[in-house]
């Protein structure tokens, strides 16, 4: 966690069946304890798709965790949801907010009650007690715990399964649709393996970093070059033979870029989407600075920008998100909670803790100057001192 990488010896482990059927049947139980707790509306509306499935988790890492003796599970207030800007436009197929998001997600449950389970309420409570003993219930980010991380994990897969039957409709398709943007020539192909590279452009780019860890946002929130990522991605072919990408990304300019870099080492695949109606000009914010004269894609929203749909920015970022889950291993930066969520949803599906690469900072540090790890470190050395 106070690093930007992690980068094990191997993932042998996380790829056992023994180890997988136990993470399956961890997941089924905590889904099952999650979906028998009380339900409790809440505003879960973030500013963009992306931070409202965030807002849903932080909800859900908070609600179960704040309360000792009765937690509950946090759902969307049907009037909030039926106000919420990002709701896709209603028509004759999709009639109603929960076509597209559902208050409940425990409403779709993918797994039906199985009392056999019932018993291994104890094993969610222990974890939970682990969780509660590690990690500030409102601020998950900060979860420095195996334990921790794998319950955001839950959630957040949880938060996945908001989807509404008529954005899954559309995720099944880009999925269905997905396009092999390069395939791989050289060496040899270890096809079980995949690296989930996010590549975030559109209106976060306001210059470009000078190279690696260069995370300042004095002058700017920085993009980094396609080639820094195939850096990370060739570093990672190199350990763990892995020899396939599934790239995510808002920017067209980007899968170009990426095809280029991969120069016959990869089997790049991503999804098809209109990623102008997402990401909007790449260069939009180039050389301005954080909140001065930018233009995000909630300024886009609120000008009815009509290269914006709305059922693509939902749909794109759900199927995205569940895909970069299914990957072995991350490359993207810790500022963009996209890269984030994916990272917790690997966790999610594998049990375990993927080799990550963040470019720019280590996970806990959320673009802060300085870095709450650093605060941390200076509050045990002023306590060891006063101690002394």
């Amino acid at each position: 966690s106070e690093s930007p990488q992690y980068l094990p010896p191997s993932i042998s482990l996380s790829r056992e069946p023994s180890f997988q059927m136990a993470q399956a049947c961890a997941a089924q139980a905590f889904n099952q304890w999650l979906c028998g707790l009380p339900p409790a509306p809440s505003n879960l509306e973030g500013i963009t798709v992306g931070k409202t499935l965030l807002r849903q988790l932080t909800e859900t890492f908070r609600l179960t965790l704040t309360a000792a003796s009765s937690p509950s599970r946090p759902t969307f207030d049907p009037r909030r949801l039926a106000a919420w800007k990002w709701l896709p436009d209603l028509n004759a197929a999709c009639p109603a907010p929960e076509d597209w998001l559902l208050s409940d997600s425990c409403s779709r449950s993918p797994w039906p009650r199985d009392t056999s389970l019932d018993n291994r309420n104890g094993l969610v409570a222990s974890v939970r007690a682990l969780v509660q003993h590690s990690v500030p219930s409102s601020e998950f980010w900060k979860a420095y715990s195996y334990a921790s991380i794998w319950w955001a994990g839950q959630g957040f897969l949880h938060s996945l399964r908001s989807a509404g039957p008529c954005t899954v409709r559309m995720v099944e398709s880009f999925i269905q649709e997905r396009q092999v943007l390069a395939k791989q020539r050289h060496g040899p192909d270890t096809a079980s393996l995949t690296i989930g590279m996010h590549i975030r452009r559109g209106d976060s780019c306001m210059r470009w970093a000078k190279g690696l860890r260069d995370a300042s946002l004095g002058h700017g929130r920085p993009c980094y070059n396609t080639s820094l990522y195939m850096q990370q991605a060739r570093m990672m072919m190199q350990k763990y033979g892995v020899r396939r990408i599934f790239l995510a990304t808002d920017s067209d300019t980007a899968e170009r870029e990426v095809v280029a870099e991969a120069k016959g080492d990869f089997t790049v695949t991503s999804l098809a989407f209109d990623r102008r109606s997402v990401g909007g000009s790449s260069v939009a914010n180039m050389g301005k600075k954080v909140d001065r004269g930018t233009i995000y894609i909630e300024d886009r929203l609120k000008a009815a920008d009509p290269s914006l749909r709305k059922d693509v920015v939902l749909a794109s970022l759900v199927a995205e998100l569940h895909e970069l889950s299914q990957c072995d291993m991350l490359i993207g930066t810790s500022a963009s909670w996209v890269s984030r969520l994916a990272l917790f949803g690997m966790v999610g599906v594998h049990g375990a803790v993927p080799p990550f690469s963040f470019l720019d900072r280590p996970f806990h540090c959320l673009g802060l100057k300085p870095c709450p790890i650093q605060q941390h470190r200076r509050r045990l050395q002023l306590q060891r001192v006063g101690d002394n």
